[in-house]
């Protein structure tokens, strides 16, 4: 069964989404691009994430989740309005309640609860960062590279991303269960969609593995402001080296960085050739 509406679903408990999509593992798909940080108009890396747990974990992080929420007052998390202390962060802006430096340091300590709450779940974190320059150099210089590689970067970074969930999954569970992914609905929602779709028709041999492909409104699913909280570290994690600081990074959240792929030219040449001899075994051409 694979759902692809574009309408949320606004509310379901885990026991409700295991129950509609007859999975008892789901997955919480992001997208992005991560910015140069001289001009943030500048995209210059293509993100694919996705945050592995099985229904027991994330009912756990759900009800730790809510908990704390309902604590502090606020409704929803997400990384925008707590770095910008907008929205839902607004509060912490109260020069009475919160003279500086008091508010950053309360969002902060709010923030790190909600982290704790992600790292004691057990979920797993998979990141694929392909840099939009070295991509469109092969897609640009290699005979047949832009006719396997689609123009947008962040497809081929889902589609290896789903790949690898399926494999992980799939060592942890054998052939017992299946994995359903989940998305926010977003400008985003119909691309994956199609992403989705291409990779289990181009991937028969997980196809009895994976399952439902649903979008939910993250203001209602702590999984996804989980998933956009642990995304926004790999953003950090990923600037970093990009800005040629490989020293470790210390962070309550790197040992729920499970794998994390950062692509060169040389894997997309790998990635071409294996391409292109499928092909040819199969005798089908592009």
């Amino acid at each position: 069964m694979l759902i692809c509406a574009q309408s949320q679903i606004s509310f379901l408990t885990v026991d409700e989404l295991v129950a509609l999509t007859h999975c008892d593992s789901f997955a919480m798909l992001i997208r992005g691009y991560i910015d140069d940080s001289a001009d943030e108009k500048h995209k210059t890396v293509a993100v694919a994430g996705a945050f592995l747990g099985n229904h027991k974990q994330w009912k756990k992080l759900v009800r730790e989740w809510r908990a704390r929420l309902r604590g502090e007052g606020i409704r929803y998390f997400r990384s925008t309005e707590y770095y910008s202390l907008r929205g839902e962060f607004e509060r912490y802006r109260d020069p009475v309640k919160y003279p500086k430096p008091k508010g950053s340091e309360a969002a902060k300590s709010f923030r790190d609860d909600l982290e704790s709450i992600i790292k004691e779940s057990g979920i797993r974190g998979f990141a694929h960062c392909i840099p939009l320059e070295m991509y469109q150099e092969v897609r640009d210089s290699v005979a047949m590279a832009a006719d396997v590689f689609p123009t947008d970067a962040f497809e081929v970074a889902l589609q290896s991303l789903i790949r690898d969930c399926a494999k992980e999954f799939k060592q942890l569970y054998g052939d017992r269960h299946k994995l359903a992914f989940m998305c926010d609905e977003g400008p985003s929602s119909a691309r994956i969609g199609e992403a989705y779709r291409a990779f289990k028709a181009l991937n028969p041999d997980f196809s009895d593995m994976i399952g439902t492909l649903i979008f939910g409104d993250d203001k209602r699913f702590p999984q996804l402001q989980a998933a956009d909280m642990m995304a926004s570290t790999g953003k950090e994690i990923r600037l970093r080296i990009q800005g040629g600081n490989e020293a470790p990074i210390e962070h309550r959240l790197s040992s729920s960085i499970y794998f994390v792929r950062h692509w060169t030219k040389d894997i997309m040449l790998q990635l071409l050739d294996l391409q292109l001899r499928h092909l040819h075994e199969r005798g089908t051409s592009l």
